[in-house]
């Protein structure tokens, strides 16, 4: 994996050795992979991890295991604490959304100083938010999934599944904390994840790959959909 990531990274992100990465790193197995990637690329970064007290002492020790990877790895590190509750019911929205909103508007405050910013979604987030997109209703362009590069957003580790990364972070004992929430059927992904995925991937085992696959085809198409219209308003 660390050579295919190694590849990925380079085949995204050109003379990437010269360029600056901030890391959205929570303390889970994906960011925690991410990082431990980062460092073995030898590639320049910084970590940035929010703390939203959602989960009491939990939270805490999040934060402390970031914080002592960035120390381990020895780059600059970025810490924020919300009050994400209060935050939620001020502005009237679902706690994924409060915390997400939180999230990146205090990304936007400090990644002026890097190229990039990485977050660690993977191939299974992104084929939950097909699904999710699919049961919300959408176009082509929501069926192509979540984009590995947006402007300075990346997302280098969306070509490889959950239990790929969790068999690597085993195999290199990469140290992560388990989130709590994320079984927690209150949370409209987790729904996905835990009741909607089991099941379909009974009728494929290789569900994520062949839904990485199709999003792939989509995006082809929605890419030269785009274009052909593109075309025919400028003529």
């Amino acid at each position: 994996m660390e050579e295919l990531f190694k590849q990925h990274i380079d085949q995204m992100v050109p003379q990437a050795q010269e360029k600056k990465f901030l890391l959205a790193v929570s303390g889970g197995a994906d960011s925690s992979v991410l990082a431990y990637l980062f460092h073995q690329c030898r590639l320049p970064f910084a970590i940035a991890h929010c703390n939203f007290h959602l989960r009491g002492e939990d939270s805490d020790k999040d934060m402390e295991l970031v914080r002592k990877k960035a120390e381990e790895y020895g780059v600059s590190y970025f810490e924020r604490e919300f009050d994400t509750i209060a935050f939620q019911q001020e502005k009237g929205l679902s706690l994924e959304m409060a915390a997400r909103q939180l999230r990146y508007d205090w990304f936007a405050q400090i990644d002026k100083d890097f190229d990039y910013l990485v977050t660690a979604h993977n191939a299974n987030d992104n084929a939950e938010t097909f699904l999710l997109n699919m049961c919300r209703g959408t176009g082509l362009k929501g069926l192509t999934g979540i984009p590995e590069k947006n402007g300075k957003l990346l997302r280098p580790l969306l070509p490889f599944s959950s239990a790929q990364i969790r068999r690597f972070a085993a195999e290199k004992g990469v140290e992560y904390r388990n989130d709590a929430s994320n079984f927690s059927e209150a949370f409209q992904r987790n729904k996905i994840r835990l009741s909607v995925m089991p099941k379909l991937e009974e009728l494929n085992p290789e569900l994520v790959s062949t839904f990485s696959r199709n999003m792939a085809l989509l995006k082809r198409q929605f890419v030269f959909y785009r274009s052909q219209m593109e075309k025919l308003i400028c003529s």
